[in-house]
């Protein structure tokens, strides 16, 4: 029996001079979509825009999720190792373009024994100048490696065809249908509940300055690296210090500015909710770029109903409906157009060692 090993990808695209052009790389066994393994501590998100990074020393930020399949074979280091003597035992799952639940990120749903189960992202090709890229300097992971493998962009059609990977033509496939019902560019919201805080009847000091705990800090770090993921470019934040924490590595290190909202406090929505409902309501309407929002729990309960008004019947679905909503530090993504919701993904980063 092989030995199972999960993978993510990404099925990145631009604008070509004519037509949508998608990144493809050259190996041996034929042309194959970025993706990469899983490495220890490392999320399925950040796999994918290493494998960019990586394979293609292309930055990316991922947009909605495509879906999966499965390859029955050990997956090699090496990607052309992957495709040679790997025979596809599942086509692209997941037709409604929701991937399976990763509300713990460390957890999500693994392959079969002996299969490779691979998740796939459309992801942007983001310029040089963008935020996310200095922030991913610090990290080698992030690096181009020095394989032989070549990288380049070709036509929609052309991927489709020329795939080595039947799962893989079927996500470009699924990609094109979107692209035709004008389902394919999204923007990414991301409600982030602030990481872990001190106990409340432990800390002496005024509520809103309660602090992050030294593991709620360490979490708050690497949830930098999934803001990064999606691209983000606006911070919004309770101006309560565990909200600002949690948000403050990625402002630190990409140079944008934390945003205070002081209707999404705790004592804010306690007075009034419809405050903090009209907030998340204006994040969802504005038609802008990515942005994160940092919130506290006792809030969740009105504004995931303001996510719900702007939900299609599929997204309503994995909205959570129950107390605590999300854990400390878990994320609810939500992929827009214009101001509905078609695609959301929730999860917990993984734990720092």
């Amino acid at each position: 029996m092989g030995k199972r090993s999960d993978a993510a990808g990404c099925l990145v695209w631009r604008h070509g001079k004519k037509h949508l052009e998608f990144l493809v790389i050259e190996t041996e066994a034929g042309l194959v979509l970025p993706s990469a393994r899983l490495e220890p501590n490392e999320g399925f998100r950040d796999a994918a825009v290493r494998s960019a990074a990586v394979l293609a020393g292309v930055g990316v930020a991922l947009r909605r999720p495509l879906g999966s399949f499965s390859i029955k074979a050990s997956v090699a280091p090496d990607i052309a190792e992957r495709i040679e003597g790997s025979e596809e035992t599942e086509a692209a799952q997941a037709a409604s373009g929701e991937e399976e639940d990763t509300r713990k990120e460390s957890s999500q749903k693994p392959g079969k024994p002996g299969k490779t189960s691979t998740y796939y992202w459309l992801a942007q090709e983001v310029g040089e100048d963008h935020p996310i890229i200095a922030l991913r300097r610090d990290r080698p992971r992030y690096l181009k490696n020095s394989s032989p493998v070549q990288a380049r962009w070709i036509t929609a059609e052309d991927a489709q065809e020329e795939l080595a990977l039947k799962g893989e033509s079927k996500l470009v496939g699924k990609a094109l249908k979107l692209y035709k019902h004008e389902e394919f560019y999204t923007r990414a919201v991301l409600l982030v509940r602030h990481a872990r805080a001190r106990k409340r009847s432990v800390w002496k000091g005024p509520e809103e300055t309660r602090p992050l705990t030294p593991q709620g800090a360490e979490r708050a770090a690497e949830i930098a690296y999934d803001l990064a993921n999606y691209g983000v470019e606006e911070l919004v934040s309770s101006p309560w210090k565990r909200c600002i924490d949690t948000l403050a590595p990625y402002a630190e290190r990409t140079g944008l500015e934390i945003q205070m909202a002081p209707e999404l406090t705790e004592a804010s929505y306690k007075k009034s909710s419809k405050k903090a409902v009209r907030k998340i309501h204006k994040l969802l309407g504005t038609s802008g770029v990515p942005t994160a929002a940092s919130l506290h729990r006792p809030t969740l309960p009105g504004v995931l109903d303001a996510v719900l008004e702007h939900s299609n019947s599929a997204v309503q679905k994995k909205i959570p409906r129950k107390d605590p909503y999300l854990k400390t530090g878990e994320i609810l993504v939500m992929h827009l157009i214009g101001s509905t919701v078609v695609a959301a993904e929730r999860y917990r980063p993984v734990s720092p060692d």
